[in-house]
């Protein structure tokens, strides 16, 4: 913290290394987040995501069955398994090889997700960061560093005032930084596969056996995923590690824009906020 500016992040020890940074973003975020404007390099930490991801569908597809998950997914849905009783046994058989074929193809291919993702994710909250809090102050400024000499005013569409102290020091979010806050941020949910392999290696029982919800850190884990669809999907958000993600992302934000960590982390809880509402909505129209 900036004894002369309560709330505002200052430039911490950095972390140089890829590795470090992995390390410290469980045991030392602002280590991890700081410098990241002079070297935003990533691509260990996607790697990591990417070899969890594909090591967890693996083993639930060895160890579950694709076919099997497929059947429960119809099950989930009463619609799709009304649906299901109405066929005959051939076009069942069809029905079922196709599902199974959509099943196992989303399954092999969200390593391939843990990269868009982010990187739609690093998007969303540069913008977010760049520009958001100005509008919703309802007052537009420009966040860059006043020039050394020059008036501490600027007149944008109109409205002309002093910048504060804090504004001064906020500064933009480049992309490239704005994708090495969210890789590193992402961290902690490689322990949910992780921990997934270890009990499916372990020789956990299949058939109570959870693929999208495999750790008992949510309140959804101990719920029944063909009940109530809007419930189910809000308490799988109570998540432990995407909180824990939540709160790395707001830190790794405040460290690079400087805006008050408390601030930064508020923003990126309200994203996380609307998304869950928005899946939980979605499995409630479409799975019922």
């Amino acid at each position: 913290m900036n004894p002369s500016v309560p709330g505002i992040m200052v430039e911490q020890p950095v972390s140089r290394s890829q590795l470090a940074r992995i390390l410290n973003a469980f045991i030392a975020p602002r280590k991890t987040f700081g410098g990241l404007h002079s070297n935003a390099s990533w691509w260990i930490a996607w790697l990591l995501l990417a070899l969890v991801s594909y090591g967890f569908a693996y083993a639930v597809d060895r160890k579950i069955g694709i076919e099997r998950i497929s059947q429960r997914n119809i099950a989930k849905s009463a619609s799709i398994a009304a649906k299901f009783e109405r066929m005959d046994a051939k076009q069942r058989a069809f029905a079922l090889r196709k599902a199974v074929k959509f099943t196992r193809g989303m399954t092999y291919a969200f390593p391939v997700l843990t990269l868009i993702g982010p990187l739609i994710v690093a998007g969303i909250l540069m913008a977010t960061f760049n520009y958001g809090p100005a509008v919703f102050r309802g007052n537009w400024y420009i966040y860059d560093m006043p020039t050394p000499g020059t008036a501490s005013e600027t007149v944008v569409f109109g409205v002309r005032r002093r910048l504060t102290s804090a504004e001064r020091r906020i500064r933009k979010v480049k992309f490239r930084v704005a994708s090495a806050i969210v890789m590193y941020g992402f961290m902690p949910l490689a322990i949910t596969p992780l921990a997934g392999i270890v009990r499916l290696v372990h020789g956990i029982n299949p058939q109570g056996f959870e693929p999208s919800n495999p750790l008992p850190s949510n309140p959804a884990y101990f719920m029944d995923p063909a009940g109530h669809k809007f419930l189910y999907g809000l308490a799988g958000g109570l998540d432990i590690f995407a909180l824990w993600t939540v709160v790395l992302l707001g830190i790794g934000f405040a460290c690079q824009s400087r805006m008050k960590r408390s601030t930064a982390i508020m923003i990126v809880l309200g994203w996380y906020v609307m998304l869950r509402l928005m899946v939980a909505g979605l499995a409630a129209l479409f799975l019922l």
